[in-house]
């Protein structure tokens, strides 16, 4: 059965998230790809994400959770580095719709690192978690990696990658979301402002 959960708030890019159930990789592999799809809907096209329960179990569960309550509506993605990462904002500070008590409770959840010496950031389309300097501080924001960062492994746990929708990280890379600074070979991009008319914003689940 299909839910849709929407708001009316206007945005530049629209995020949906879909779950569906398709056929898994081989039993075993810490890459084995989850039954579920996790899907942002956006106007430039569709991302479809798969997770690693094997990897990084709790993490899978927390983000799961924040995809089925609903958390990252009116969220937005405040870093776009090209060829790096798209990084999504924490729950609590990037969303601007209101919280239920059991819901601002699931966002400020955190989980421990989880990583293995076999799962690398070695593609464009890893997810990645996001965490401060202590390891066990993932919360909700996380990373679509734009290309390949060994410097990550071992540091940042790895919980799924995109199964369709490469093209559509292409045109993220296009779109300014803040000021743009020069690092080097790296062109990066960031949100100053959350009010930046053209920062990634989510507005409808589907679910």
């Amino acid at each position: 059965m299909e839910r849709t959960i929407a708001t009316t708030a206007p945005a530049t890019l629209l995020l949906c998230l879909a779950f569906w159930h398709v056929a898994a990789a081989a039993a075993g592999s810490l890459t084995e790809l989850s039954k579920e799809r996790l899907v942002f809907q956006t106007t430039f096209g569709d991302i479809h994400m798969a997770f690693y329960p094997n990897a990084a179990p709790k993490t899978v569960e927390h983000i799961r959770r924040c995809g089925e309550l609903g958390l990252y509506n009116t969220n937005y993605f405040f870093r776009v580095d090209r060829g790096f990462v798209a990084q999504t904002a924490e729950i609590n500070g990037g969303r601007t719709a209101p919280m239920s008590a059991m819901q601002q409770e699931v966002a400020s959840r955190h989980v421990p690192l989880e990583v293995h010496r076999d799962v690398k950031h070695n593609k464009r389309g890893i997810l990645s978690m996001a965490r401060g300097d202590d390891p066990n501080s993932g919360g909700s924001s996380f990373s679509i990696l734009l290309g390949p960062a060994p410097h990550l492994d071992m540091n940042y746990a790895i919980f799924g990658e995109v199964t369709q929708g490469l093209d559509t990280l292409s045109k993220f890379e296009e779109v300014c979301v803040g000021v743009t600074e020069d690092w080097g070979h790296v062109w990066v991009c960031r949100a100053q402002k959350r009010s930046q008319k053209n920062a990634p914003l989510v507005e409808k689940y589907m679910i």
